[in-house]
């Protein structure tokens, strides 16, 4: 199967620039995609999702764990 240009564009990028990915720049890109995407296009893009939600979990322990006194939970 032919996956979308934007599909396409986006795992690229993702590969060569991930700091970009980690900072949330194209992450309305990665949500259209689970949203309008065609089911393997959205398996593509899981890794890159997971990633993203799980670097966002660690920030947020890790000032949970340097700053007690702001935990939020």
């Amino acid at each position: 199967m032919t996956m979308h240009p934007v599909v396409e564009l986006f795992l690229r990028r993702a590969a060569s620039n991930p700091e970009e990915m980690s900072n949330g720049r194209w992450k309305w890109v990665l949500e259209r995609i689970q949203m309008h995407g065609s089911q393997p296009e959205k398996d593509a893009v899981q890794p890159v999702y997971n990633k993203l939600r799980l670097d966002g979990v660690h920030k947020e322990m890790m000032e949970a764990l340097l700053n007690p006194e702001q935990d939020k939970h």
